[in-house]
């Protein structure tokens, strides 16, 4: 975790994201190249750290966007949202395997279907991200674009570094 807050503060947290995000696609489908022990042990090692800076970009993003005092809250929903979309992934992939019968093609097709789905969401929530370089924060009444979001420095945010300087 440490090298991907270097990396993070080198070339800031929507960049992270966006390495993270693209190692995480082709996943998936990774298993089934191989039965190898080795070669599982690899993906799983190459996942680990994947899914370790991903979780990190999102929490680097959180604290760049997010004032202090909703922090606790944004982030429980955060926590929230993606437990449901774990449990509901994690359903409809059984979902799949039982309809095609537990075969080897079954576990192939919701493979195929986990790196479609996390292209798609990439390809849909990439650009709609704002990662500004200076910090902002969500107004409590909306900005005139709707987004919620206004660049302003907010003295009650911590700068970059420290958040950075704590993972090391």
């Amino acid at each position: 975790l440490s090298l991907w807050g270097k990396y993070a503060k080198r070339v800031g947290s929507r960049r992270l994201l966006w390495t993270c995000a693209l190692a995480i696609i082709p996943l998936a489908p990774m298993w089934i190249l191989s039965s190898n022990l080795i070669w599982l042990l690899t993906i799983q090692g190459l996942a680990g750290a994947a899914w370790a800076g991903f979780e990190l970009a999102i929490l680097l993003v959180f604290f760049d966007m997010i004032p202090l005092s909703r922090r606790i809250q944004i982030l429980s929903v955060y926590s929230l949202g993606n437990s449901i979309a774990w449990f509901i992934g994690a359903s409809i992939g059984g979902l799949v395997i039982y309809m095609m019968g537990s075969t080897i093609v079954a576990y192939y097709a919701v493979f195929a279907m986990s790196s479609v789905c996390r292209l798609a969401c990439f390809v849909w929530a990439y650009p709609r991200l704002k990662a500004p370089s200076i910090h902002a924060h969500l107004d409590d009444d909306l900005e005139a674009d709707g987004s919620g979001f206004r660049a302003a420095p907010d003295p009650a945010i911590e700068t970059r570094a420290p958040i950075l300087t704590s993972v090391q």
